[in-house]
């Protein structure tokens, strides 16, 4: 199991946040078998690996960016001729990391969550941190399929990330050890010939560098940095 709450957690809004998404209470939160458990508190949804020791909750709340930093960052270089007036759909919303970065260089984005439970909290979290940030008003974030939305709206650029594991000797934060656990193995390169069809302008594909794409030779340019790349796929 994925994600669970305590039994013993009488919060009415978790509990309907469990039934919503069909999420477990189990008594024996100890068990080996459990990853991560949820609770609520303050308005805000917190989560705990049960499979480290000492763990403690944290949230996957979206955090200010560097605006002077995110125009030098190797993602930034995909989007800089780009007019903004563009719409951006990003098919893998997960974290809204990207779709925050996005935002801040001024583009309108569409974001697409298909885990009922991740879109409901990055949803809750989003709202928080519009009242203090006007930018995120650029993000609207959608549940459901990706690529079923897509070719409803035919959007001028897509974005895609499949999340993928990047071997490194430090472990990773946890909100992102959290998405990879709970990220689907569905090969990513069944999904970039048909994202193509759907986009009018541009695919943005992001890949472990190592990570050959099958479509290599429609491939228009790609942004290569240390251990992840970038390929864009000019129409």
């Amino acid at each position: 199991m994925d994600l669970v709450i305590d039994k013993l957690d009488d919060n009415l809004k978790l509990r309907e946040f469990a039934a919503r998404h069909q999420i477990p209470a189990v008594s024996d939160i100890g068990s080996s078998k459990l990853k991560y458990l949820v609770t609520e508190r303050n308005e805000q949804f917190l989560f705990k690996d049960l499979r480290r020791k000492k763990s403690h909750f944290f949230s996957l709340d979206l955090k200010p960016m560097n605006v002077d930093k995110i125009f030098k960052s190797n993602f930034s270089k995909c989007f800089l001729s780009l007019d903004k007036n563009l719409q951006v759909f990003d098919s893998t919303a997960g974290l809204l990391n990207d779709s925050v970065h996005i935002a801040n260089m001024g583009f309108q984005v569409t974001a697409v969550e298909k885990i009922s439970w991740l879109y409901e909290v990055m949803q809750n979290e989003l709202d928080l941190a519009k009242l203090g940030d006007s930018v995120l008003e650029n993000i609207n974030l959608q549940y459901g399929n990706s690529l079923e939305l897509a070719e409803k709206m035919k959007p001028d650029v897509i974005y895609f990330d499949p999340v993928f594991d990047v071997k490194r000797k430090a472990t990773a934060k946890q909100p992102m050890e959290l998405l990879r656990s709970i990220a689907s193995d569905k090969n990513p390169q069944d999904c970039i010939e048909q994202l193509l069809d759907c986009c009018s302008e541009r695919l943005i594909y992001k890949r472990h560098k190592k990570q050959k794409s099958t479509f290599q030779k429609f491939i228009t340019f790609s942004v290569i940095g240390k251990s992840v790349a970038f390929d864009v796929y000019q129409k």
